[in-house]
């Protein structure tokens, strides 16, 4: 990313992250009010679920109420991370385009997932904690005030991006979706860090075949999807076609 957006490209990411606002949202993510039986501890109530009790005993009868488990009718929300590539090579446009992917996202899943956004170069910074309905415009004016610089460390992003997943109150799917070109200068293997990521999806800016390459690793082992987005306009509808 640039040192800093001008004051156009501001006003383009505005102005398309509203227009996000008036777009039907279609999909297959589970609507509001789907249930569905998931695991739960043994004080909330449910059937037993003597299987899950089992591994969690290490296979010997259960010593006390915390090792059992049930099975109970629960509210299904995914849990979705927007992780946003801040480091040097991310340049021009690409903090407009963050700033829309995050709009998007918190449209699509509103009120069906657990939403959050991480930005990293060689650190990482918690722009939105795991939260039900977090306000867009207000993720919007956040990124925009980024200011790109740093290697890349990939790995430890995806690694942060897999614990934040697991602190959603959700029970569906860990989803992550990595705004990057996935060029890593730094850092350990990317694809050793996808723990807690059921589903990995990334939106790149780069055309370059080293980084679509690493795209499509990346997501194979999750059955992600790749996309591309060189505009700011590209990024809404690379998010609904992920998410839905």
């Amino acid at each position: 990313m640039s040192v800093a957006v001008d004051v156009r490209l501001r006003l383009l990411a505005r102005r398309v992250a509203a227009s996000t606002f008036v777009r039907p949202v279609m999909g297959r993510m589970p609507r509001r009010g789907v249930r569905r039986l998931a695991p739960a501890p043994a004080h909330s109530g449910g059937d037993l679920d003597i299987d899950r009790t089992l591994d969690r005993s290490d296979g010997l009868r259960p010593s006390s109420i915390d090792q059992l488990v049930t099975r109970a009718w629960r509210a299904y929300r995914s849990r979705v991370v927007l992780l946003i590539d801040r480091s040097g090579s991310m340049r021009g446009g690409a903090v407009a385009r963050a700033a829309v992917a995050a709009a998007a996202i918190s449209l699509a899943t509103r009120g069906r997932a657990d939403c959050g956004v991480i930005a990293f170069s060689r650190d990482r910074i918690v722009l939105q904690p795991m939260s039900r309905n977090p306000d867009p415009f207000q993720l919007v004016d956040r990124i925009l005030t980024l200011r790109g610089h740093g290697t890349t460390d990939l790995a430890g992003a995806l690694e942060e991006a897999g614990r934040m997943v697991r602190t959603g109150s959700g029970t569906g799917d860990g989803i992550v979706v990595l705004l990057s070109d996935c060029i890593a200068t730094e850092g350990s293997d990317p694809m050793r860090s996808l723990s807690g990521i059921a589903h990995l999806h990334v939106i790149t800016p780069s055309d370059e075949p080293d980084s679509i390459t690493v795209a499509r690793s990346l997501t194979g082992p999750t059955g992600g999807k790749v996309r591309m987005a060189t505009s700011v306009r590209d990024i809404a509808p690379a998010v609904f076609d992920i998410l839905a």
